[in-house]
This record gives structure tokens, C-alpha cells and sequence, in this order.
């Protein structure tokens, strides 16, 4: 991880707002009606991403993803929202995200199943990214 990226993750944790952060992204706040993980999954295979998600949830290595794919996957709008939420910049949240996201579904999807992320997978998550 750069060390950039590795401060701006600091200040997340440190903050609370990584927890924050993944809430929203991953949808937990919204629960199944808001689409949660499922949809945001969808928004990003419709960018072309399906390759990397499938190794995401899938067995082997995580495929890496850019802020730029970010960025051009999900809109505007809810990137500000994203950074208003974390304390960070639009673009800063993209690489946040490109970095952590693989992980992210990797943790919550560990029997190959997308559903839903829950309150418990973004606290087991927080801990692991936190421990890095």
C-alpha cells in the first residue's frame, strides 16, 4: 500500500469513518431494499468489472482494481456522498476503495454467495484492514 493510501486508511480507522465508509459502500445502513452489496456488484460488473469481481468472490487471488475503474463505475453523486461521509475527497475515496474493495467482498462473500453485507462483517472487516 502506498503511503499515501496507507495514511488516509489511518485516518479512516482512526476516526471511525472506515467503518462508516464501508457501511455506505457496501450498503449495510440501507439494508436489501437500498440493493446493498449485491447492487453495488452489479454497478461495477456493468462498468466491466465482472472479471474481478468473480475473483473476488470466488476462490485464488483477488484481481486489483484502479480508482479510475471507481470512479467511472459509480456515479458522481454517490462518490461525494461516499467522501462527505468519510472525511475525504472524491478521488481519495476512488483509492481508498480500489485498494480495499477486493478484500471487502472477498471477506463478505466467503461460501462464493453474494447477499447482503451485515453490521458484523464491516466490524470483523475494520478489524482485519485495521490490523494491516
Amino acid at each position: 500500500m502506498s503511503d499515501i493510501l496507507g495514511q488516509m486508511m489511518g485516518s479512516l480507522a482512526g476516526a471511525g469513518g472506515l467503518a462508516g465508509l464501508l457501511t455506505q459502500v457496501l450498503g449495510v445502513a440501507q439494508g436489501a431494499a437500498g440493493g446493498g452489496l449485491p447492487a453495488l456488484l452489479q454497478q461495477l460488473e456493468a462498468a466491466g468489472l465482472g472479471i474481478q469481481i468473480e475473483s473476488w468472490v470466488g476462490p485464488g487471488d483477488n484481481l486489483p482494481i484502479t480508482a479510475e475503474h471507481i470512479a467511472a463505475a459509480i456515479p458522481d453523486a454517490t462518490l461525494q456522498d461516499w467522501a462527505a461521509t468519510a472525511g475525504l475527497a472524491p478521488h481519495a475515496v476512488s483509492q481508498v476503495l480500489a485498494e480495499i474493495l477486493p478484500q471487502a467482498v472477498n471477506h463478505t462473500t466467503p461460501d462464493g454467495v453474494v447477499r447482503p453485507a451485515t453490521e458484523a462483517d464491516i466490524t470483523s472487516l475494520v478489524d482485519r484492514l485495521s490490523a494491516r
